[in-house]
């Protein structure tokens, strides 16, 4: 969608950047007001879906939570020096896991020479390797062109952000639309298209695999074709397995699915991706967290891999079949040709096979993290949004909440960034449009963008905080329990009272301790119309199980008997 306007009447940069906005349909996430940024702020002041953030990390995890739950452009304003440098890791998070975005970075004043540098930082070496492309914009007639150009290139292909970079003169210079259009880039509709040839092989393998197996990756979420994927499923009768990023592609209490995959996936899908004769890899990267030792991971299979991201395939896992082209267009054309094969006694097996997270009566807690995560999902309703910071309690979640719906699960995958979860769901509150919004922490992830409690209280953003509250970094220290002997070094915290934080910022709290107490204030504070924070205390040594350790196969898993 492009602004169109063919007035001659002069309109300033900050005005022709807002109606780009309007045209695009865009909620806009801005950092606190700089100088740069006050030409733009009087226009931006005007719309329903603007929020300031606190700290510009937050602001670009506000945009990406957006872009995530809406399948949309997020898009982020944010002013130079410090508040790009601030921005980076937002920005290396929504680039890991190919979250379109497109971020606005004003300066006072560009360098001239060129053209991607303030006088103090340089914006082009710092954003280059965690960007899809910077776009310099030196006059107000090639602000228009910029922007959305840089719509474009976040969304074609491999997702990603991209950049504008333009200095706040351009904000105040005039010029007409007509002008400002007259160069307008046209978008490009060119796909890479999957050769006939290929579906017909892959459904030639298919129809001939006894223990077939489907991963499947956030690249499926991306490309809009989940419900293709669940035709795909029960037509074929094949088992599913996910990624983290994968989650919520196919619904977790579906029969056909098997859980998580990969060093805290579950036995059975650890089991069916190592014993399947044909893997079906759909739209996502290998990371040594999905496949552990890569001599190890499937020995037995023909993969096929199918990926919109060419440089992806057989960059860690070698493949049979390659298959370079969006997702969507590969279900689709695949549901045509493809026919069931004779898998009625794998599927049998495979569904013996423990789906669930291991439960031990030899765990002190008398609040378990894992009832807490089903409790959650009892209480809310499919479409509900769960956001979740990095470390125990994003697995826990991971294994015990079931996900159903696509776009209903925001997680930093690919990074691992702590303090991504707070600002992530204020994005999602603007994405979900009246739907539930929870976030999920730990008590460390939390207090890393603590300071964004001021932007849910001044919005009155309907956010549920979860803390799990074990007074530790907690998967660190599992890490150092399990393979350094319990030597625990710099993994200790301390935490705030968090419900006397809540209520200097005007927020209901609550707190449980046990089983019964967590029941009685989730169902109370979810069901809150504004914001609420809810702490559990749970048990410091709490482990995440099952857990692959670090360069092993994942048939090496440890499922806790061994403490």
């Amino acid at each position: 969608m492009y602004f169109v306007n063919d007035s001659e009447k002069p309109m300033s940069g900050a005005e022709l950047l807002d109606k780009t906005f309007s045209a695009e349909e865009a909620a806009v996430f801005v950092s606190q007001p700089r100088v740069e940024l006050l030409p733009l702020l009087e226009m931006l002041a005007k719309r329903q879906k603007t929020v300031h953030t606190i700290h510009e990390q937050a602001t670009i995890h506000a945009a990406d939570g957006y872009a995530r739950v809406t399948g949309k452009t997020g898009v982020a304003v944010i002013a130079s020096g410090q508040g790009v440098t601030n921005a980076i890791t937002g920005l290396a998070t929504a680039y890991m896991d190919s979250v379109p975005l497109v971020v606005v970075i004003v300066a006072g004043k560009m360098c001239t020479q060129s053209g991607l540098s303030d006088e103090n930082v340089d914006i082009g070496g710092i954003t280059m390797p965690v960007t899809k492309h910077t776009f310099s914009v030196t006059k107000v007639s090639e602000l228009v062109t910029a922007v959305q150009a840089a719509f474009r290139v976040a969304t074609e292909g491999r997702p990603g952000p991209a950049v504008v970079f333009l200095s706040n003169h351009v904000l105040t210079a005039s010029c007409s639309a007509r002008e400002a259009k007259s160069a307008r880039v046209k978008e490009d509709l060119r796909k890479r298209s999957i050769p006939d040839k290929v579906i017909r092989a892959v459904a030639d393998v298919l129809k001939a695999a006894k223990k077939p197996v489907i991963l499947t990756g956030g690249g499926l979420i991306s490309s809009g074709s989940t419900a293709d994927l669940r035709e795909f499923v029960e037509k074929m009768n094949i088992p599913v397995v996910s990624t983290l990023m994968g989650l919520g592609a196919f619904p977790s209490d579906h029969a056909l699915h098997l859980g998580m995959a990969g060093m805290h996936g579950t036995v059975a899908a650890n089991r069916a991706i190592h014993r399947a004769d044909v893997l079906v890899i759909l739209g996502m990267r290998f990371s040594d967290r999905v496949t552990g030792k890569i001599q190890a991971f499937s020995p037995n299979s023909l993969k096929i891999h199918v990926e919109i991201d060419p440089s992806e395939i057989n960059k860690i896992i070698a493949v049979d079949i390659p298959v370079a082209g969006d997702v969507s267009e590969f279900l689709t054309e695949i549901n045509k040709l493809a026919e069931p094969g004779d898998t009625n006694q794998w599927v049998e097996e495979a569904l013996t096979w423990t789906k669930t997270s291991p439960q031990y009566n030899r765990s002190k807690s008398i609040l378990k993290p894992q009832d807490i995560i089903r409790i959650i999902s009892e209480f809310t309703p499919d479409d509900a949004i769960v956001a979740t910071d990095v470390g125990q309690h994003q697995i826990w979640t991971a294994l015990n909440y079931s996900f159903r719906q696509p776009r209903t699960f925001l997680t930093s995958g690919g990074l691992g960034t702590m303090g991504y979860g707070l600002p992530a769901a204020i994005g999602a509150t603007l994405g979900g449009e009246g739907r539930r919004v929870i976030c999920i922490c730990g008590d460390g992830g939390f207090q890393m963008n603590i300071q964004e409690l001021h932007t849910i209280v001044r919005y009155q953003l309907p956010v549920k905080i979860i803390i799990m509250n074990n007074g530790y970094l907690g998967m660190v220290r599992q890490w150092q329990e399990l393979f350094y002997n319990r030597r625990y070094s710099s993994v200790k915290i301390s935490s705030p009272d968090y419900l006397k934080l809540a209520e200097a910022y005007g927020i209901p709290s609550y707190r449980a301790d046990d089983y019964l107490e967590a029941r009685r204030i989730l169902q109370h504070g979810l069901a809150l119309e504004g914001p609420a924070l809810l702490e559990f205390n749970v048990n410091e040594e709490e482990n995440v199980f099952p857990i692959v350790p670090p360069g092993e196969s994942t048939e090496a898993v440890l499922l806790g008997e061994e403490r």
